[in-house]
This record gives structure tokens, sequence and C-alpha cells, in this order.
């Protein structure tokens, strides 16, 4: 399982955002994303992606690594892969 810190987190004026690591992600990005081998991205317009900004910034604030992988897929952006699942590692 990959462990990573949070580089930046970022959320454009459509709700869509962006998480990037710092570093690669194992099995990430699926071939849509290959050009944002450390990027997933989330859509704040959710419930889902409301959490998922919430463990990033979380992880980002305390120095905490995250656990993460994507879909497969690029839904959001089209050049980046989306958030499947996620957690803070202790």
């Amino acid at each position: 399982m990959d462990k990573s810190t949070v580089e930046y987190v970022r959320v454009d004026v459509s709700g869509k955002g962006i998480v990037k690591f710092t570093k690669k992600l194992t099995n990430s990005p699926a071939g849509c994303g290959n050009g944002h081998p450390q990027h997933l991205s989330f859509n704040t317009n959710t419930a889902a992606g409301r959490a998922i900004m919430s463990i990033a910034l979380t992880a980002h604030a305390s120095g905490k690594t995250i656990s993460a992988r994507g879909t497969g897929g690029c839904g959001h952006y089209g050049t980046v892969e989306t958030w499947s699942w996620g957690l803070v590692n202790k």
C-alpha cells in the first residue's frame, strides 16, 4: 500500500479539485493520467469529494501520510486520475 504525504490540495471554481502527493502512487496513474503520476482528483460538489478534501487537508496540516488509490479513470479533468479511496495513516 502506498504511503505519501500531501504536497498540496487545490480546488477550482467548479468544485473540482486535485491532491498532489510528494511521490508517485503505485498502480497510478490510469493511462489517461500519465502526465500526473502524483495526482488524484475529486469533486467537492459531492459528499464523497468533500470527505476526500477533508482527509487530504488533515493529512497535509498534520504531516501524516495518506494511502490512496485511483479509480482507473479520469472523470473530472480528463488528464488526472479520479480518487477511489484513501486513508490517513498513523
